[in-house]
């Protein structure tokens, strides 16, 4: 039988830049790929029935059933097939789960049915609608790592740079349960509105990328990388704050963010519309015992806590239709 097997991760950005439309840092950005939380999906045609057969929690179901059909729609007559998640990501947490998931399915389904001239997760993504202002997690699928986007203005091969994220280092998230970032039709109204950041605000944002976070990573430089991070997320998120309460989307997640700082541990960045926050360490010990401090809070029953790494690969897929297993990167 044959069958595909997908393992993407999340992605994290911290913060789309609004400049002005022709202007560098238009719809830009910062961010990075993690191998947590992950998608884990087995698919094959059904031999079974002539009807999908799809095994996922009820929201996932549904969504990978519209993104069959879509690619049905797009490319024409595809067999029943059955799919397995047998791991999920969040989605709505501000992870790009959604975009890793299409871009996994429909990457899968152009393997199983032996297309010859396959479409680019880049053109998957305009093909599902995904991936229509920041570029990070598209390209993180297929390359992994930190990645600065310069934005839509600039050619294609001038759009993105990437950065190899610290093997040591490790990101803490916290994410509220049963709490979700902004999306749909909420986050459409407010990308349609016409403000852009002050160009003032954008250079001060580059100078954090070019100075303290590229050279923090490439120097492995972790205190420079930390605070250059965090001064660019409070930066960046004062632009979304009168449509999400803040610069951190959760209440919860700001009452925790404001102790730790009493304490003496900064750092926090919101991804993208939240509510996911996370707060970059040195090390798994470090982010261990991150964690011990955070459970001491009154309000950490109410949050999911969780220790990524860097994954500075795409993700990976492996088949066994005409020896088709490949890693990305």
């Amino acid at each position: 039988m044959s069958e595909i097997e997908v393992m993407a991760g999340s992605r994290l950005h911290f913060g789309l830049l609004c400049a002005a439309q022709g202007k560098r840092w238009h719809y830009g950005g910062i961010g990075m790929m993690l191998d947590q939380p992950q998608w884990h999906i087995q698919i094959g045609f059904n031999q079974t029935s002539e009807a999908d057969n799809i095994d996922a929690s009820d929201g996932v179901n549904v969504r990978i059933s519209n993104i069959v059909n879509t690619y049905r729609r797009l490319h024409g007559r595809l067999p029943a097939i059955s799919v397995t998640a047998k791991n999920e990501a969040t989605m709505h947490a501000g992870l790009g789960a959604g975009t890793q998931l299409t871009l996994a399915i429909a990457s899968a389904l152009q393997i199983l049915e032996r297309q010859t001239s396959r479409r680019s997760a880049a053109n998957i993504a305009e093909d599902f609608g995904r991936s229509r202002r920041s570029a990070i997690g598209t390209y993180g699928f297929d390359h992994g790592g930190f990645i600065v986007d310069y934005g839509r203005s600039l050619p294609e091969n001038e759009q993105i740079r990437r950065l190899r994220f610290p093997e040591e280092w490790r990101m803490v998230l916290m994410t509220p349960q049963a709490s979700a970032g902004l999306f749909g039709e909420t986050e459409e109204s407010f990308f349609g509105k016409p403000d852009t950041l002050d160009d003032r605000v954008v250079q001060k944002l580059e100078t954090i990328v070019e100075r303290e976070i590229s050279v923090g990573l490439d120097s492995i430089d972790f205190q420079l990388f930390r605070e250059g991070l965090a001064a660019y997320g409070n930066l960046a998120g004062e632009f979304y704050a009168s449509a999400q309460g803040g610069i951190f989307s959760s209440p919860v997640l700001r009452t925790i963010a404001r102790w730790l700082e009493k304490q003496n541990i900064t750092g926090a960045v919101q991804s993208s519309w939240g509510p996911t926050i996370c707060i970059p360490t040195a090390s798994e010990q470090d982010a261990e015992q991150l964690i011990e401090t955070i459970k001491t809070h009154a309000s950490a029953t109410s949050i999911d806590l969780r220790i990524a790494r860097g994954m500075n690969v795409g993700a990976t897929i492996k088949s066994n239709v005409d020896d088709n297993q490949r890693s990305f990167g």
